[in-house]
């Protein structure tokens, strides 16, 4: 790990942490940087994007779930990773479909229901944080109305490279399926991973404001003029 990790705990043996290869204030772009979560020693990469979007995505679904607005929708009676493996299987589906027949026909899973306003878009996003390769991670209320943080598996073979293909179909797979986390964040962790993620949006927009009184730019540093991508 490095010094300069920023550290979300939620108990003596788990924690969030975002990866940092120096002090926040000193490095060159906020893209690309991981947010882990560990288990013991172990560690699983939800995220690795761009922090202040993550910061704000945590802030902004720990808000909602300490008000309680957070309750699933009707419609998700399973578990919402098991649910979202099979919106994903539907998807790719219907691409390879549309692939085929060079025509663009995608429809809605008759197993899902999606939001009125945007037909393609399945009501579970709401509750989605981050999604990285094979984990998606989930905020979200039960109906006792406490904060539920949730880590689930995706089927291997979705986003796999070629040469890293399971030898396992989906429909074996997901008969033993089960998240890979599921864990109450007490009101107590909640405000203090808010205080936490505020104070690293903070840092970055002040990091932002001297960079543009130096260069006199208006906008934050675009994705090609990142360090990182040169």
């Amino acid at each position: 790990m490095y010094l300069c990790n920023i550290v979300f705990t939620l108990n003596h043996s788990e924690k969030l942490i975002v990866e940092l290869e120096e002090q926040l204030e000193k490095l060159p772009c906020y893209c690309f940087i991981p947010i882990v979560f560990f288990i013991q020693q172990q560690g699983y990469i939800l995220s690795d994007s761009y922090l202040p979007d993550d910061m704000t995505y945590l802030r902004t679904f720990l808000t909602k779930g300490l008000n309680n607005e957070l309750q699933l929708h009707p419609s998700i009676t399973q578990n919402i990773g098991y649910l979202d493996n099979i919106k994903v299987k539907y998807d790719h589906e219907q691409a390879e479909l549309e692939d085929k027949n060079e025509e663009d026909n995608w429809k809605p899973s008759p197993h899902l229901t999606y939001k009125e306003e945007n037909y393609w878009v399945w009501v579970g996003s709401d509750y989605g944080i981050w999604r990285y390769n094979n984990l998606a991670t989930w905020i979200y209320n039960d109906k006792q109305s406490n904060i539920i943080f949730e880590i689930t598996p995706r089927y291997p073979n979705f986003f796999a490279e070629e040469n890293e293909i399971q030898d396992i179909t989906f429909n074996e797979w997901i008969k033993e399926y089960k998240p890979l986390l599921t864990r109450i964040i007490s009101p107590e962790i909640a405000w203090q991973w808010i205080v936490q993620a505020d104070k690293v949006i903070a840092c970055i927009k002040n990091k932002w404001g001297e960079a543009e009184s130096i260069e006199n730019n208006n906008g934050k540093m675009i994705y090609e003029q990142c360090p990182r991508n040169k």
